[in-house]
């Protein structure tokens, strides 16, 4: 059981739960909330990410990006506490029932619902596994920005009030952006150990210094979102969150230590856990 917790990544889950309370908080502001729809998209989501998390565990190690050498976490596949049978079974398994999970919600957000939940099931293995995975051509950024961020969000709210609405959109752009900078410290640190594997994300096209300047960009517009909601002025709190994202932005400037990237992904997932509760909590009130 705790080799498969190490495989869930806890530090970087945040990434599914925080489009799906601000959604939620938005909505319950409006005067919506159904505790029964909050839960099976919490689960929902969770179980996307955790799916794509197992997938990327196995096929990473299969594809020959992830070693026993890795410089970041243990991945349990590479490092052998998994057996690759097991790994299939385990990813294949919470696929099963995240569907499960997600034809609850399908009764409550129909046929659209069905497709974006199926969809998003597909891409947690198309990101690193077929013949043309997601990660190794350079577009991971682009499907964690909108599927963790505007999809998850507006969703979200539309399953909570039976509309669709441009603002709750709008709004998980931050989460995805930050979500993204996890994704961008990962490759950063993972930069020489991708070259060999042939996994060509943006850093590995790029450098190391778009991959800085990535990172930087996507904490600082991000946290600018709030200036959006001048409607509902407490959001504005939400601008606190500048000051942590300075500091590692800079932090991540001045590394030259793979090794030292390491703190900085839990440090990020802070930081939108930060940026969650504030946005949220602030819109609500």
């Amino acid at each position: 059981m705790n080799k498969l917790l190490m495989a869930t990544r806890p530090k970087t889950l945040i990434a599914s739960l925080s489009p799906i309370c601000i959604g939620t908080a938005m909505a319950y502001a409006g005067g919506s909330f159904h505790f029964w729809v909050f839960l099976f998209t919490l689960l929902t989501g969770l179980g996307i990410q955790i799916s794509t998390n197992f997938a990327n565990d196995l096929f990473d190690y299969l594809k020959g990006a992830d070693t026993k050498q890795r410089k970041g976490p243990i991945r349990v596949t590479a490092s052998g506490l998994m057996k690759v049978a097991e790994m299939k079974w385990a990813t294949f398994f919470l696929i099963s029932v995240t569907a499960l999970f997600g034809s609850i919600l399908v009764i409550r957000g129909g046929l659209l619902i069905a497709i974006l939940i199926a969809f998003a099931l597909l891409l947690s293995l198309a990101y690193t596994a077929g013949p043309f995975p997601l990660a190794y051509l350079g577009l991971a950024e682009f499907f964690i920005l909108i599927f963790f961020g505007p999809v998850a969000s507006g969703f979200t709210y539309y399953l909570q009030t039976s509309s669709l609405a441009p603002w709750p959109f709008f709004a998980g752009i931050a989460p995805g952006l930050i979500s993204c900078s996890l994704l961008i410290i990962n490759n950063l640190r993972d930069i020489d150990e991708d070259r060999q594997a042939n996994k060509k994300t943006l850093v590995v096209r790029f450098g190391t210094r778009f991959g800085k300047w990535e990172y930087t960009l996507a904490l600082l517009i991000a946290c600018l979102i709030p200036l959006f909601f001048i409607n509902k002025p407490l959001v504005l709190l939400t601008l606190i969150c500048l000051a942590p994202a300075h500091l590692l932005s800079r932090a991540v400037f001045q590394n030259t230590d793979p090794y030292a990237y390491n703190p900085l992904l839990g440090k990020t997932g802070q930081l939108l856990t930060l940026y969650t509760f504030i946005f949220s909590l602030s819109y609500i009130l």
